[in-house]
């Protein structure tokens, strides 16, 4: 199994529409990828700049399948603009 986490940080004022476009590549993630066993969207408690995901995989073929759907390219087209900083992305396994 593969975890990867990707730390977003929206522009002031654009927390909301980053948002906004995240909560949507849940959705299609949950719809279209079925070897993604967890796709969630978390936002800072104090800074509600910071986005975070939290993703887990089945293999390394779902993980390039990921990254290669429309609604992923779509997502990175449409969300950079609206960052701060790149997003930040760890790869991991799960040791236990």
């Amino acid at each position: 199994m593969i975890v990867i986490t990707a730390a977003w940080k929206a522009k002031e004022g654009k927390e909301k529409e980053l948002a906004g476009h995240l909560k949507k590549m849940v959705s299609a993630v949950k719809k279209n990828e079925p070897k993604c066993l967890q796709y969630t969207l978390h936002q800072g408690l104090e800074d509600k700049t910071l986005l975070y995901f939290y993703e887990r995989y089945t293999d390394k073929v779902a993980v390039e399948y990921h990254k290669n759907t429309p609604h992923f390219r779509e997502l990175i087209a449409s969300t950079e603009k609206l960052i701060a900083r790149p997003v930040e992305v760890g790869f991991y396994e799960i040791l236990e």
